[in-house]
């Protein structure tokens, strides 16, 4: 009922409007939004998610401090609401993310997993407008568009400032999700690979590119590890195998060794995995 209770609003309140488009994806629906804003300011918020009352109001507040009315993003504290099946908060994790350097910002996001010093949500940051004058959401990204869109403004040196206020809350929850694991992958390995054109340093610190890459290798997935091998720095980042005792440099021995998988029955390498164990451990 998205409309009827917009246009409640709307009755309360002249400056709530209501626009519609079809299902184009997030980042389609992002932009769209964006192109309709007329405040200096822009604001996300997804239909299940919730601000603290005070955030825009203890931003705004750090504009004093500026000494500029340039291009900022502001960002927050913010909170995981883990939810179960009947939808009750049953676990609550608070990210206190700190004032950091865009540089310490930049090596935070490029591991974007929600892990305890992961830097943004997509509603923990205020961004004033004129910013998406120079860049838009990735339309054909369809999960991790956000963390695409403010890695590319940390590399562009937007000015990131801290504002120390649990501001925004998300939830997660136990069933429903927008997108497939699946497809997340690949929206993942994509965003990779959109890195790499821009800064090929990020990969080198960025531990999930050979996670994949070796997850594919063991899956036998043809397309994401041809994919994935195209990114990777091998003699600084070697791929291991065997709780690290078996590291593999060289890009040549790895594709190799994969193709070679799919030409003999997969007991064989087993027994000479197994083989290799029993003479480290003897020597």
């Amino acid at each position: 009922d998205s409309r009827q209770v917009s246009e409640s609003l709307m009755r309360r309140d002249p400056r709530v409007r209501y626009c519609y488009k079809g299902n184009g994806g997030v980042s389609s629906a992002l932009n769209f939004g964006v192109r309709h804003a007329r405040g200096e300011w822009i604001q996300f918020l997804a239909a299940d998610d919730w601000l603290h009352e005070d955030k825009l109001r203890f931003q705004l507040s750090y504009l004093d401090g500026l000494g500029s009315d340039g291009d900022v993003v502001f960002y927050s504290d913010y909170q995981l609401v883990y939810q179960d099946g009947d939808q009750n908060a049953v676990r609550r994790v608070t990210n206190v993310v700190g004032d950091l350097t865009n540089e310490q910002l930049l090596e935070r996001a490029i591991t974007w997993d929600f892990k305890p010093n992961f830097p943004f949500i997509a509603h923990s940051v205020l961004i004033r407008r004129p910013i998406f004058d120079k860049r838009m959401f990735n339309e054909d990204l369809r999960a991790f568009e956000d963390i695409e869109f403010e890695i590319d403004l940390l590399l562009r040196g937007i000015p990131f400032v801290y504002t120390p206020i649990v501001g925004a809350f998300y939830r997660r929850h136990s069933q429903h999700q927008l997108t497939r694991a699946t497809d997340r992958k690949d929206y993942y390995i994509r965003v990779l690979e959109l890195l790499h054109e821009k800064d090929e340093g990020l990969l080198l610190r960025n531990p999930n590119v050979i996670a994949l890459l070796t997850k594919a290798f063991m899956e036998k997935d043809r397309g994401r590890f041809n994919r994935l091998i195209r990114l990777v720095d091998m003699p600084r980042m070697p791929v291991c195998f065997s709780n690290g005792r078996i590291r593999v440099k060289s890009k040549l021995v790895l594709k190799l060794a994969f193709w070679g998988s799919f030409l003999v029955p997969v007991s064989i390498p087993r027994a000479v995995l197994g083989l290799y164990r029993r003479f480290q451990t003897v020597s």
